[in-house]
């Protein structure tokens, strides 16, 4: 049997229900909103997604265009527009590929983890990737805490938290197989989803560097793997030993 990971699934299931995603993301933003207001909320920190850039050039500029092509990607959208617009000091967040240790593998769930499972079960089954052509900017989810957690210096901003590197969802599920000693032809390479319009996605993070250094891209990608591995095996979702 094979399982089929892969990215966005935030996207697929805004797809198959878009309405529990507008509630989600646009009434929950501003129920938030409204609360603050009358709490009396000093700063606003609100995260977006590197999905609302949709297919545009990369690396994603803040101040580029934005083409969502998902309910998730559009929902993500108006809910920066109406933090913009709620008279609250605030700092939008746009998250590229968050990965780490506390996000378990399933469906709906992220690429990361997903591809770990399928290649530490038991069986070893087939990693699936769709589209050859496909990238994405991973985002290892200590380094994204160290931005998030100090927001006033990107109060008033809109700042993407990636690390600039574009890396290839093949390379990536290589990645992945050399963790478990297991070779590429566990590896299938696929025709891209029909949902799925946005084949490549990488952070400008020339923001980001101005305003934090390099304090957004301090694990390397093997590292943060291995970490997330372990942390999977530590959480009884895989079946093989991680060196």
């Amino acid at each position: 049997s094979r399982l089929s990971p892969g990215p966005s699934y935030a996207n697929a299931l805004s797809i198959q229900n878009p309405m529990l995603d507008l509630r989600t993301n646009v009434e929950g933003t501003l129920n938030v909103l409204g609360f603050a207001r009358r709490a009396g909320c000093g700063l606003f920190i609100y995260t977006g997604s590197s999905s609302s850039y949709g297919d545009v050039p990369v690396p994603f500029d803040e101040e580029g265009p934005m083409r969502p092509q998902t309910p998730y990607a559009l929902h993500k959208q108006m809910g920066e527009w109406h933090v913009r617009s709620s008279g609250l000091e605030h700092a939008i967040f746009r998250l590229f590929n968050v990965y780490g240790p506390g996000d378990p593998p399933g469906p709906f769930r992220n690429v990361i983890p997903n591809m770990l499972c399928v290649a530490g079960g038991v069986s070893a089954q087939t990693i699936r990737v769709f589209g050859e052509a496909a990238t994405r900017d991973f985002n290892y989810i200590d380094d994204v805490i160290a931005v998030v957690a100090d927001p006033e210096r990107a109060a008033g901003k809109t700042l993407n938290v990636g690390t600039g590197v574009e890396v290839s969802v093949l390379d990536l599920a290589r990645r992945v197989l050399r963790i478990f000693g297991l070779p590429e032809d566990r590896l299938s390479c696929e025709a891209p989803r029909a949902w799925d319009g946005v084949v490549r996605r990488c952070a400008d993070v020339r923001r980001l560097r101005a305003l934090y250094g390099e304090r957004g891209a301090a694990t390397s990608l093997d590292d943060g793997l291995r970490r997330t591995a372990r942390w999977l095996r530590e959480a009884h979702h895989l079946d093989r030993w991680v060196a």
